[in-house]
């Protein structure tokens, strides 16, 4: 008998608590930062899986709207950030067609979305969360993640990610949160990824 499939919104059960939120934010401390260096004042998270990322930015007072196609997610999603203190707004909307007009936000940012996809799609979504948005923060597990958590994940270097986007407009990505090799402790992995581009 074959294992079950698991939904998105299963995956995320447990985001409502605020250990699940410390833990996040914790883990994506470097993201979060870079995202906030240009002091956006209307932030877009496209694709926003467990929204933990959204109500981060909501508690800080940043204007925050969490977008995500799947209902069930965004349902959940709002049900954690209402829990755990968030002010962002839910939309129901899909990245490759975004429900918003030229320029709306200040910043769009995922984590843990594009590496789900296709070469073009990634580059579609980004060219579109560029129409809404002056500049795109992604962060997504690279190469050196070694696991897939749920789905397809695509697993690549730094140099790989800006070969994808390129055309896209100006293009940088930086390692961040590492962990030691069990076997080495000399040895540092770069577990995440941090890619940013701008028109």
């Amino acid at each position: 008998m074959g294992k079950p499939e698991q939904s998105w919104g299963h995956f995320y059960a447990d985001s409502g608590t605020p250990e699940y939120y410390r833990r996040h934010v914790e883990i994506h401390k470097t993201f979060l930062d870079r995202v906030e260096e240009g002091k956006p004042r209307r932030v877009l998270e496209a694709g926003c899986g467990s929204g933990i990322m959204s109500v981060y930015f909501s508690k800080k007072g940043i204007e925050t709207t969490a977008l995500d196609r799947d209902r069930e997610v965004l349902a959940k999603a709002k049900q954690s950030g209402e829990a755990l203190g968030g002010r962002a707004v839910y939309r129901e909307g899909n990245i490759f067609k975004l429900p918003f007009s030229d320029g709306t936000f200040d910043a769009a940012f995922s984590q843990g979305v594009l590496e789900h996809f296709s070469d073009d799609d990634i580059r579609r979504a980004v060219r579109e969360q560029l129409r809404v948005a002056r500049r795109v923060w992604i962060s997504v597990p690279s190469k050196y993640y070694n696991h897939r958590d749920f789905g397809d994940e695509r697993l690549l270097t730094d140099k790989e990610w800006k070969k994808i986007l390129e055309g896209t407009g100006k293009v940088g990505a930086e390692y961040y949160f590492y962990l030691r090799v069990k076997r080495n402790f000399l040895i540092r992995r770069p577990l995440m990824l941090l890619v940013d581009v701008s028109r």
